[in-house]
């Protein structure tokens, strides 16, 4: 029942997440032909979506399977985030940047979460959850800081929002886990475009996909 649910939440957030992604093209006359305009105009994301939707439902049987104690909405609040990191790489990688529209969705999921885990779990447990989302914000206030007063810039306003929503989502173990991981493929990335000259030394390299994999591979290895 529970794999059903993650399933189903998966196809939710694919759904609205191909929404979004092709929001401006969404016009004819007819709800119909404005959906056959975005899809023929948007076919490479439409096949991303699919992609995306089939790792969301491996991951929602894995979750399931391997991590049995952690809870229902613990792997639901990790379906999401990684919907979240699956749409805000498109718009990184075509736009160079994290939307604030999509921010705010996420930060207004994890609210209705924190309620759900009120509800279901008691105060105790909440107060917990709440206290490691807090650790979490302390830990992007200090990126934040370091990114401004050391690195000059090296850390953008758009990588501090999308930390954030990921540190709300998985406290302070999961995002250290998942930002070492980013990093790493970042790392890897970078050495890769070095070497076949598709980018210089100066060039920026779009955060969010490797943020994407990064996280993925921590909820594989963690659950978190």
């Amino acid at each position: 029942m529970n794999t059903a649910i993650l399933i189903a939440l998966s196809l939710i957030c694919v759904i609205a997440s191909f929404t979004y992604l092709v929001w401006k093209e969404l016009n004819g006359d007819t709800p119909v032909n404005k959906l056959k305009n975005a899809v023929s105009r948007n076919k490479k994301i439409l096949i991303y979506s699919i992609i995306v939707f089939a790792v969301l439902v491996g991951m929602s049987v894995f979750l399931s399977i391997v991590y049995t104690e952690s809870t229902l909405i613990h792997n639901m609040k990790t379906i999401t985030l990684l919907a979240i990191l699956a749409t805000v790489t498109v718009t990184d990688i075509k736009e160079q940047k994290i939307p604030n529209k999509v921010v705010v969705a996420g930060l207004l999921l994890r609210v209705a979460f924190a309620v759900a885990e009120f509800v279901t779990m008691g105060a105790d447990a909440f107060l917990a959850i709440a206290k490691d989302a807090l650790y979490s914000l302390i830990l992007v206030a200090a990126l934040f800081v370091l990114g401004v007063l050391l690195l000059k810039g090296g850390i953008g306003m758009g990588d501090i929002k999308l930390i954030t929503v990921m540190g709300l989502f998985q406290g302070i173990t999961g995002v250290i886990s998942s930002l070492f991981l980013s990093l790493l493929v970042i790392f890897v990335l970078a050495i890769i475009m070095l070497i076949t000259k598709k980018k210089q030394k100066k060039d920026s390299i779009e955060f969010a996909p490797s943020v994407m994999v990064g996280t993925l591979a921590s909820v594989i290895l963690t659950g978190i």
